[in-house]
């Protein structure tokens, strides 16, 4: 990944959010960013274009603190006996040919997934004979979701009238 800007602050104690004072920063990073910083817990904010990560009370009391990885949590509400599968981006729109890195089956409103590495992934979700397909997914931060691909389809038939063949 590259034009990357992380955003080190102090825990705010607010899931999801990075408002707590400014401890470090690099800005236009490539692949990998290191900061040295005083031992302890931080929000870590992680910017690529328009798009907000946020990593909550990253604990930073050890020599050494990685955040390469992130969850991922597929949403479909009121759909049950679904399987989704994660693969590795190809990079190209329609397709998702690249390395699978995991999978759920049979789940009903929601598949989860901890620890992916952090990047870019194309999502499968399949209920029966359909397929849907979310390209180039990004998996940065605390939590990444994939949500707003369900709808809710309605048939009406108030004026169905039912025939009933009389006997011969």
């Amino acid at each position: 990944m590259t034009g990357i800007h992380n955003y080190v602050k102090m825990p705010d104690s607010i899931s999801n959010s990075a408002t707590g004072g400014a401890v470090e920063e690099r800005t236009w990073q490539n692949n990998e960013s290191v900061m040295i910083v005083l031992r302890g817990f931080y929000d870590v904010l992680v910017v690529k274009g328009s798009d907000s990560f946020i990593y909550d009370d990253v604990d930073c009391t050890a020599l050494t603190c990685t955040l390469d990885k992130a969850s991922l949590t597929v949403k479909f509400p009121g759909i049950t006996s679904v399987h989704t599968y994660v693969r590795k981006s190809d990079n190209v729109a329609g397709t998702a040919t690249g390395t699978q890195v995991a999978s759920q089956t049979y789940k009903t409103d929601q598949a989860v997934f901890a620890d992916l590495p952090n990047g870019f992934y194309d999502v499968i979700v399949v209920k029966g004979s359909q397929t849907k397909l979310i390209d180039n997914v990004t998996v940065l931060g605390g939590w990444a979701t994939v949500d707003k691909i369900v709808a809710t389809l309605t048939v009406k038939f108030p004026a169905l009238r039912v025939s009933i063949p009389t006997p011969r």
